[in-house]
């Protein structure tokens, strides 16, 4: 019993320290019109965060999805600007705004 607690705990501090690695790869100082890790996108259908998948983040009364850069609509995003559009679970998104 104390074995299997010991890995539970194990693999949660494996994870911690995943996500860790990822965030610090965000650099805030910068920012970009082309979609990447950090980034704030802004589209007619949702708005998306590109970090670690967090799931629905809300922020001054906007609801954000949190999503890591591997997602499905994360691979579609990246690298997309401004007025660019994708197609996902065919709903059609245009990126407004790219922060």
């Amino acid at each position: 019993m104390l074995q299997l607690e010991r890995e539970k705990a194990g693999n949660q501090l494996a994870e911690i320290n995943k996500t860790k690695v990822a965030l610090s790869k965000i650099d805030v100082s910068t920012t970009s019109q082309t979609v990447g890790l950090g980034s704030v996108i802004y589209t007619n259908q949702a708005n998306y965060y590109i970090a670690i998948s967090a799931g629905e983040l809300t922020y001054n009364n906007q609801k954000f999805y949190a999503i890591s850069p591997n997602t499905p609509i994360g691979i579609l995003l990246m690298g997309k600007t401004i007025n660019d559009a994708i197609t996902f679970r065919v709903q059609n998104f245009k990126i407004k705004s790219v922060l």
